[in-house]
């Protein structure tokens, strides 16, 4: 999935507050919404689930929408769903 991100968001590794190892993603803020909607699409194919993405992801109210925000919505319910599997 990372591999079809482009400049969309980048993963590090990097460690937290007791010195243990931990990946850190990051998805940013300043890149086009049609690159970004490219890994949304990429993400949403990955569940499978054969229906239209929700048009509510990433948004934040008044007509507006986060790309980022999506993103990391998706990536939750990838993982939430993974976990029930």
């Amino acid at each position: 999935m990372l591999a079809e991100s482009g400049h969309s968001m980048h993963l590090r590794l990097t460690r937290d507050e007791d010195g243990r190892p931990v990946d850190a993603l990051h998805v940013h803020g300043y890149v086009p919404r049609e690159e970004s909607q490219v890994l949304e699409k990429a993400i949403w194919a990955g569940l499978g689930e054969g229906t239209d993405m929700p048009k509510s992801l990433g948004e934040l109210g008044c007509g507006q929408r986060s790309e980022p925000l999506a993103i990391t919505q998706l990536l939750l319910l990838y993982h939430l769903l993974e976990a029930a599997r």
